[in-house]
């Protein structure tokens, strides 16, 4: 699995939402369409979040798994993510973890499955904690969606009142 920042934090929404009755339509479409980009940025989140729950709940599953192996049982081991070498398993109980790029640790196979139990946990928080970013920017940009509405019909019902200038000059 490759790296990802997986970092979220919570900003304050309301510092972000202006009164939008202030704003003109231009700045109202601006501010709508940076809502819809991090909508979508928060969307991919969830799908890389979803991703790596997922990869680490297997990883928790083929460790559990191990139990039924034995000792000298024929194994595709890989080596990189595209290359793979035919082995036979020894010492089934130790475990090498990849803790970063070239740092691996040798560890028995109860701590291998706390150690991923405890990322999956870390993942199910920040998806929690992403999906409630992602409802309220929804919100957001359903709010900004019905006031570029308004604003725009407010704008074109002043425009057919005014008279046009030519008429005002003639």
């Amino acid at each position: 699995m490759t790296a990802t920042n997986l970092d979220v934090t919570q900003p304050s929404f309301q510092e972000n939402i202006e009164d939008t009755k202030a704003m003109s339509l231009l700045q109202i479409l601006r501010q709508k369409e940076e809502t819809e980009a991090e909508v979508e940025s928060l969307c991919n989140l969830m799908y890389q979040l979803n991703k790596a729950h997922l990869q680490y709940e297997s990883t928790v599953e083929i460790l559990h798994k191990l139990n039924s192996t034995k000792d000298g049982m024929p194994a595709v081991i890989p080596l990189t993510n595209s290359m793979y070498v035919q082995g036979d398993l020894c010492n089934i109980n130790k475990i090498i973890l990849t803790l970063g790029s070239e740092y691996q640790m040798e560890v028995d196979k109860e701590t291998a499955i706390s150690h991923f139990i405890r990322k999956i946990q870390r993942v199910r928080g920040k998806i929690g904690t992403t999906q409630k970013i992602l409802a309220a920017k929804i919100l957001e940009r359903e709010q900004l969606k019905k006031a570029a509405a308004e604003k725009y019909y407010e704008e074109n019902k002043k425009n057919e009142m005014e008279p046009f200038p030519a008429l005002l000059t003639g």
